[in-house]
């Protein structure tokens, strides 16, 4: 006659106990390893952030001067040809 399987987990032994420890500290060192290489990239990747918006202001602003120079040339032209136009009427 076969009893029925029992309803109670079976207690591991400490062999077993132990080496499920190790498994779970090799995969927190695991863990710890990526978390350290993560919080790495992470500082890269901010300071290539900041490089990128200090060159970026920097070309804002070169572009603006630049806007004020063309400004400046096509008023420069354009008083140039109304000058040339009154010195044909006359």
């Amino acid at each position: 006659m076969r009893h029925a399987p029992s309803t109670m987990p079976r207690k591991n032994t400490a062999a077993e106990l132990e080496t499920e420890r190790k498994r779970h500290q090799v995969a927190i060192t695991k863990a710890d390893q990526e978390a350290s290489d993560l919080r790495g990239q992470l500082a890269a990747a901010v300071s290539e952030l900041a490089t990128a918006k200090a060159k970026a202001e920097a070309a804002r602003e070169e572009a603006a001067k630049l806007r004020g120079h063309v400004e400046a040339m096509q008023a420069q032209n354009a008083d140039l040809m109304r000058a040339l136009a009154d010195k044909k009427a006359k």
